[in-house]
């Protein structure tokens, strides 16, 4: 029996970037809620959101033109006696999980944290 892997094709027009500002903030709050099912008090909420990013958290969004269609965030910790990135929250749009756009989220991310000294995610 042989197994058919199949490929994600690329998206056109898929911008990965920071995400920026309190309407984009808010973007990322939704997008848990949609994609997870959660309740708005399961979510990390933008004021939380934002304090950690100002000790060195990491939030990147892929956009479709102005839509929010998938983002990771994490923040910096310290596990087990190391300097580590808690890789906290990966999500995708279902209509958009084709498109290897966790791959590219995890890869930005993972520049963004070497970028800031630190080389071990956990």
């Amino acid at each position: 029996m042989s197994i058919i892997l199949s490929r994600a094709i690329e998206a056109p027009g898929i911008v990965i970037r920071d995400v920026e500002g309190v309407s984009e903030l808010r973007e990322v709050e939704t997008l848990q809620k949609d994609v997870w099912g959660c309740a708005d008090l399961d979510v990390v909420p933008l004021t939380m959101l934002l304090a950690s990013g100002e000790v060195g958290a990491v939030l990147i969004g892929a956009y479709d033109g102005a839509a929010l269609c998938g983002f990771v965030y994490g923040f910096p910790g310290y596990e087990n006696g190391h300097v580590t990135h808690h890789s906290h929250m990966l999500a995708v749009r279902p209509s958009y999980r084709n498109f290897n756009l966790g791959y590219k989220l995890k890869l930005a991310q993972r520049e963004r944290v070497l970028a800031q000294g630190i080389n071990r995610i956990t």
